[in-house]
């Protein structure tokens, strides 16, 4: 959802009317205010808010042919630009046996086809629900928070659009997605646990080899050899013989 919402800075030439002249900032506002909640195509998406309105240029130069004076300025925009395969996230205001429908951001109406979700879930339109095929604690239904991919965005009267999908890795009723996160987590930190105390255990078990292995040779170092040899005393009565 973030990559969809831009914060950009922009400069614009505002047409205001004599009778604004008196006050230029108001009249600038009030062009900037028809600009909000709209599709703009120069902004190549929604102009949500505006903000750091400035006047650029001291001088306003007026049209030849219209009595309107042309005003230099720079604001701060935040833009809602979504884009097909962005991961968006909506609150389920309408479930139907074929669709779910959605309001992105409390505004934007969005609408996910049952056939999109390639037989990951099925309509229980008697719950008033969508139910996951492999996981019936995987349920979407009104009111419920939920993250889909971007599969097309339209644009009529400067209104958008969107149509979406839960066929995608990541998508589906998000309080779900979280929860499986968590045990996924739990899971990988169990193993990583389990293998710390093998490596533990089998250096444990290397050190008892290495010191067992250290008292047979100090034990055979001091253990005579199998052949004694002869004294000193028995040398020299075999040398009289």
């Amino acid at each position: 959802m973030a990559s969809s919402l831009l914060e950009m800075t922009a400069r614009l030439s505002i047409d205001l009317h004599p009778s604004k002249s008196g006050d230029v900032y108001a009249g600038v506002r009030d062009q900037l205010n028809n600009m909000l909640m709209r599709y703009d195509a120069e902004f190549k998406g929604v102009v949500m808010a505006y903000y750091n309105e400035r006047v650029s240029e001291a001088k306003a130069p007026i049209h030849i042919l219209l009595p309107y004076i042309t005003v230099k300025m720079t604001a701060t925009f935040l833009v809602f630009r979504p884009k097909v395969s962005d991961l968006l996230e909506g609150v389920v205001n309408k479930v139907a046996s074929d669709h779910l429908g959605l309001l992105v951001l409390g505004v934007f109406n969005a609408s996910v086809a049952l056939r999109s979700t390639k037989g990951a879930f099925e309509a229980d339109l008697k719950n008033s629900c969508w139910v996951g095929s492999e996981n019936y604690h995987h349920r979407i239904e009104v009111g419920s928070t939920v993250k889909f991919a971007l599969k097309r965005v339209s644009e009529a009267n400067h209104m958008i659009g969107l149509e979406g999908s839960l066929g995608e890795e990541g998508s589906g009723k998000s309080t779900y997605l979280k929860e499986q996160l968590k045990r996924f987590n739990k899971k990988s930190d169990g193993s990583k646990g389990d293998k710390v105390k093998k490596r533990k255990r089998s250096s444990e078990v290397g050190v008892k080899v290495n010191s067992v292995a250290e008292s047979e040779n100090d034990t055979k170092e001091q253990t005579p050899s199998e052949k004694p040899h002869k004294s000193k005393k028995r040398r020299k009565e075999a040398g009289k013989g």
